[in-house]
């Protein structure tokens, strides 16, 4: 199995947060959770024979739905801001990485009693279990 990542980028709200949104407080519930991330693939199926422009329309029409999304989900466009538990809604973004990989999706599955778990990494952006920076999304 190969997969490469073509684009990494962050995809900001289509339309800026209101200065009154800005400011997202945490539950304490939230709050007492242990840092972590968690990672979130989505898998999309393209045609067999590659047309003109098809892949990068498909791409493109993500992105722009990602950033509608983001617009009535804006704390996903945020940062957590431990030191006083909220989160700063300031539209940096959400992360987006687009990969191909030089397979299909059912053959993968087709792997269902094979997998293991080195195997699903492949597809993660970043390791879930190790807490990154204040300033990751």
């Amino acid at each position: 199995m190969e997969i490469t990542k073509d684009v990494s980028k962050f995809v900001k709200p289509l339309t800026p947060t209101s200065s009154t949104l800005r400011k997202y407080t945490i539950s304490f519930f939230d709050d007492i959770q242990p840092n972590m991330n968690v990672p979130l693939i989505l898998y999309y199926s393209t045609p067999y024979k590659e047309q003109n422009d098809v892949q990068p329309n498909i791409f493109n029409h993500l992105e722009i739905s990602l950033s509608k999304t983001l617009v009535e989900f804006y704390p996903l466009a945020g940062r957590y801001m431990g030191h006083g538990s909220f989160i700063d809604c300031s539209d940096q973004g959400a992360l987006y990485i687009q990969a191909k990989a030089k397979f299909q999706l059912s053959e993968f599955l087709d792997l269902a009693s094979q997998l293991k778990l080195g195997m699903l990494h492949d597809f993660l952006p970043c390791d879930p279990s190790k807490p990154g920076e204040v300033d990751d999304p």
